[in-house]
């Protein structure tokens, strides 16, 4: 857990409630460091640092593949900078028609309306390299932590609009 960040485990309901705004946005992809892939949903706002980003984003670490609908299109392992980020810009303008997670440890998984889909898959010892920003101007965001999807969000932002306790104990925002 990072130190300026509490985090509350969440019920599969509670997933799919709060990832309902990222389905029918438009995508806007590009790669990150290494062969991290990042994923801007909506409108482009400025964040406290002054980066460009979506309202929604997701940022998948280290290991990631794009499916086609009978084959693997590309892959955080294919060969060469050029082509992942060239690979990653096709997926600019597709619409998200969904988001859930798969797995005992969950990884996650971003489809799209085209058919394609978009899917974290770690490979490295540890907890799956994901996060889904849900609010990046509120700065609160779901990623896995001992194997179960949490919440988080920054102690010192003031802008916190729901209470942890009432979020652990019914799974509700």
């Amino acid at each position: 857990m990072s130190p300026d960040a509490d985090n509350v485990p969440i019920t599969t309901g509670t997933f799919v409630a709060l990832t309902r705004p990222f389905v029918g946005l438009s995508v806007r992809a590009r790669k990150g460091y290494g062969t991290a892939m990042l994923l801007d949903f909506g409108p482009s706002i400025v964040d406290r640092h002054g980066h460009l980003t979506g309202a929604l984003s997701a940022l998948i670490e280290w290991d990631w593949r794009i499916e086609g609908r009978r084959s693997i299109l590309l892959s955080s392992g294919s060969a060469g900078r050029r082509g992942l980020e060239n690979g990653i810009a096709r997926l600019n303008e597709a619409v998200v028609s969904d988001v859930w997670t798969e797995g005992r440890l969950p990884e996650v998984c971003v489809g799209l309306s085209d058919g394609r889909l978009v899917r974290s898959t770690s490979l490295y010892t540890g907890q799956p390299g994901w996060t889904l920003f849900l609010d990046n101007e509120a700065e609160t965001w779901l990623c896995v932590r001992r194997g179960r999807i949490v919440r988080e969000w920054r102690r010192d932002h003031p802008a916190q609009e729901f209470d942890p306790a009432k979020l652990a104990r019914d799974g509700g925002p």
